[in-house]
């Protein structure tokens, strides 16, 4: 069993981060699409969405598990990927939150 070394729980942290900036995404973009305030951007998402929001909700919770059990059982052979996979994962999910508290908070100053 892997000791919980500081680098081991930052792995666990961005994981848990970019796994709850992903469900936030999915909840606020459903939310945003039922209020007619935003479009999906991602056409692949959009296609989704379309077919299934259940499906594509699922997706944004899923995808991100996964994503962290591949890098918490790649951490000690490959660090750097690791790293920089969930770096460039909180990084995107962090702006696009930012984008979605923007349209939140422009539609309750309307």
């Amino acid at each position: 069993m892997a000791l919980l070394t500081y680098s081991n729980r930052r792995i666990i942290f961005a994981a848990g981060l970019f796994f709850i900036l992903s469900a936030f995404d999915g909840v606020l973009t459903l939310w945003g699409l039922n209020m007619n305030l935003i479009t999906e951007a991602n056409p692949i998402m959009r296609a989704l969405i379309s077919q299934s929001p259940r499906l594509f909700l699922a997706l944004k919770f899923f995808v991100p598990a996964l994503v962290g059990i591949y890098c918490w059982h790649k951490r000690n052979s490959d660090r750097k990927l690791v790293s920089y996979a969930l770096n460039f994962a909180v990084g995107i999910y962090l702006l696009v939150s930012m984008f979605h508290i923007y349209w939140l908070v422009l539609y309750h100053s309307i």
